[in-house]
């Protein structure tokens, strides 16, 4: 059957963007170009095209017997010094300037989503996002809020910066208006001339030499030679699902796999219950001692990134997470003229215990649960390290407990953190008294998701812990 398109975002106007893209005959990668490209200018805290990267899981229709992964994870600059992990400037647990910027891998992978998956002109699926550049946007108040920590307590934001996003010396308000004129023509640029814009040129030129004079060593080579692929999506089965998903080795779903496996031969415990908290926990230690036994972990947490899922009426449905790195704003490094805000990404490296080889590791969780009655169901999440577990939740309330995502997004969660305790929202403290009570604002979303039932109408599902926007076309 004919589906709706539909797109969820973390932001009422990235939605609409994509909305636009659907509306004017686009598939829901095309969309999906248009919403990441939007966010990166609405919601800079979060994600930009100056970003880490991501992963894009993509189930062409019903009918289809896998799905693909869009694999835009970043790259190790090639004259990274490991040494420097342990001494470069931080704030807590975080690494932050020009020493944290790794291959900004968000343009080449929003191109190669367009290849494999899109048919309208890539200049049109940018157009929303200039236009929001250019025009400006009110600020909202989770980027007043974001902005004023940044201001107060990054220790990396550099003059460029403060141009962009203050006035008059003070963060942009809550109803202010964001205006972003270079950043609009570095994005007319890559609309013209898509992902070599971002493998040499005049973009990369000024990020380079940005990040060159301020002590970090990123290079034009690293430009020409950072790769991403489109490919099979990683399969893990439970129960009556398929659950497809992002490479186990690099992302947050070798945890998921790791723990849905844990729980395959489990008796279905009763939901948010004292056996649930206890098997869920259970699992996701088993799947964090396994990361550990795998690699050296060099940060204990993250949280600042973006998710959002599209479908179009051929029935494309997809699933996408992609960030800065664990710190707002990323290394507060804007590129002079450029308007490009660069991330974060050396916070992400991991050294892998067999041969001490610096990896880029995300906990990105981005998945579509393909069920035996044929639904279909995007779902993902920010989050850092709880990701995982936000999603093993919503795909054990999907699967396990048959429930719609509408109902499933808002119950309490359980996490485990990297030494194995406990974390629980308020609701579920009184059956574990012995964990740690998290709530929403220490980190437990805010997920999203698509849903595409075999009958019925497409869904959409957001978390009402926190602001986004949702829209049915």
């Amino acid at each position: 059957m004919a589906h709706r398109g539909a797109i969820t975002a973390a932001h009422a106007a990235a939605a609409e963007a994509g909305a636009e893209i659907l509306r004017a005959g686009g598939s829901a990668a095309d969309a999906a170009v248009a919403v990441a490209a939007a966010l990166c200018v609405c919601d800079p805290a979060n994600c930009g095209i100056g970003g880490y990267g991501g992963f894009m899981v993509v189930h062409r229709g019903v009918s289809a017997t896998g799905a693909e992964v869009v694999n835009f994870n970043t790259a190790v600059p090639r004259e990274f010094d490991p040494a420097s992990l342990g001494s470069a400037a931080r704030t807590g647990r975080f690494v932050h300037g020009a020493a944290s910027v790794s291959f900004p891998a968000v343009v080449p992978g929003l191109a190669a989503a367009h290849q494999a998956f899109g048919r309208l002109p890539l200049g049109d699926l940018l157009a929303p996002a200039v236009k929001l550049a250019r025009a400006g946007f009110v600020v909202t108040p989770d980027l007043e809020r974001s902005l004023a920590w940044a201001m107060r307590s990054h220790g990396g934001v550099s003059a460029v910066f403060k141009k962009v996003f203050t006035r008059n010396g003070e963060p942009l308000k809550a109803g202010e208006r964001l205006v972003q004129p270079e950043l609009a023509a570095s994005l007319d640029y890559i609309a013209v001339h898509g992902v070599e814009a971002l493998r040499g040129g005049p973009l990369v030129d000024a990020i380079c030499a940005a990040v060159s004079k301020a002590g970090g060593s990123l290079s034009q080579k690293d430009f020409a030679e950072g790769a991403v692929s489109v490919g099979p999506a990683e399969q893990t089965r439970f129960r009556d699902a398929v659950i497809h998903g992002a490479p186990k080795r690099g992302s947050g779903y070798g945890i998921l796999s790791h723990a849905l496996a844990q729980l395959e031969g489990h008796a279905r415990p009763d939901n948010r219950q004292a056996r649930y908290i206890e098997a869920v926990a259970e699992a996701l230690r088993a799947a964090w001692s396994e990361q550990h036994a795998l690699y050296s972990l060099l940060i204990a947490e993250s949280r600042h990134t973006n998710h959002f899922c599209a479908a179009d009426r051929g029935g494309m449905l997809l699933s996408c997470t992609f960030t800065h790195g664990p710190l707002w704003f990323g290394s507060g490094l804007v590129a002079p003229e450029t308007g490009i805000l660069l991330n974060c990404g050396v916070n992400l490296f991991a050294r892998r215990r067999s041969d001490d080889a610096i990896l880029p590791l995300t906990n990105l969780t981005p998945v579509v649960v393909a069920c035996a009655d044929g639904g279909r169901h995007a779902v993902g999440s920010p989050g850092g390290i709880r990701i995982p577990a936000v999603v093993l939740q919503a795909v054990l309330d999907l699967v396990w407990y048959k429930l719609p995502l509408s109902e499933a997004l808002p119950l309490p969660r359980v996490s485990v953190d990297f030494d194995g305790n406990e974390e629980v929202e308020p609701a579920l403290k009184s059956l574990a008294p012995g964990a740690r009570e998290l709530r929403a604002r220490d980190y437990y979303g805010p997920a999203s998701g698509l849903s595409l039932p075999i009958r019925g109408e497409t869904a959409c599902a957001s978390d009402p812990r926190f602001s986004s926007a949702a829209i049915v076309v």
